[in-house]
C-alpha cells in the first residue's frame, strides 16, 4: 500500500466526502435506512455506483481506479460494516437510531464502554 503525505490525506479525505454526502443525501438512502441497512444499501448501490465505489475503495486504503469490487456476499459485510460505523452517525444524523429505539442514548455511547 501507498503511502501518502499529510496533504494527500487531507485530499483523499475531501474526496471521500463528497461521494458520502451524495450517497446519504438521497432520500431513497435515507428512507431505506430507516427499515434496514441492506435496503440503504441497495439504494445506493442502485443510484449512486461511482460514489459507492469510491467509498469502498478508500475503506480499503487503495484509489477507486485501482479498485476492484468484492464478490456479492462480502461486499454485503463490507457495506453493512460500514454503515454501521458510529463516525457515520456522527456526519448523517439519519444514520443514528430513532428515539423509539431499545437504545438509551446515540449511537456513540454504545461505543464508550468499551462495547465494540
Amino acid at each position: 500500500m501507498r503511502e501518502y503525505t499529510n496533504e494527500e490525506q487531507l485530499d483523499r479525505f475531501a474526496d471521500l466526502l463528497e461521494p458520502i454526502v451524495e450517497i446519504f443525501n438521497d432520500p431513497a438512502v435515507s428512507a431505506g435506512i430507516n427499515v434496514s441497512p441492506a435496503k440503504a444499501i441497495a439504494a445506493a448501490i442502485k443510484s449512486h455506483k461511482k460514489a459507492v465505489i469510491t467509498v469502498l475503495a478508500y475503506a480499503e486504503g487503495c484509489d477507486p481506479g485501482e479498485y476492484k469490487v468484492p464478490d456479492p456476499m462480502t461486499l454485503l459485510f463490507k457495506a453493512v460494516t460500514l454503515m454501521q460505523r458510529p463516525e457515520l452517525a456522527v456526519l448523517f444524523p439519519s444514520l443514528a437510531q430513532s428515539e423509539g429505539s431499545a437504545s438509551s442514548g446515540p449511537v456513540m455511547e454504545s461505543t464508550e464502554d468499551g462495547a465494540v
